[in-house]
């Protein structure tokens, strides 16, 4: 198991399926505020956290990757001023 820490902008959202306890994208990538972009296969995202992701959001993503898939840990999403 590893943690990943990403500050950054995500880029793409694969298709999503539901989930008992939220969703599961097939893909996620999240372009870092140095300029790469990190590529997440299978991200399951709990529901808390479900609503709030989608295209162009900015903030710090904890991703938690497995054997076979990523769990979305954490998000702290910055607001527009």
């Amino acid at each position: 198991m590893k943690l990943m820490n990403i500050e950054g902008t995500i880029d793409l959202l694969g298709e999503a399926h539901a989930h008992p306890k939220g969703r599961v994208y097939s893909h996620v990538s999240i372009l870092t505020t140095k300029g790469d972009e990190v590529l997440a296969h299978n991200v399951c995202v709990h529901e808390s956290l479900a609503d709030k992701l989608r295209l162009g959001v900015t903030g710090a993503f904890v991703l938690q990757k497995t054997l076979f898939s990523t769990v979305l840990r954490e998000a702290e999403i910055a607001t527009a001023a």
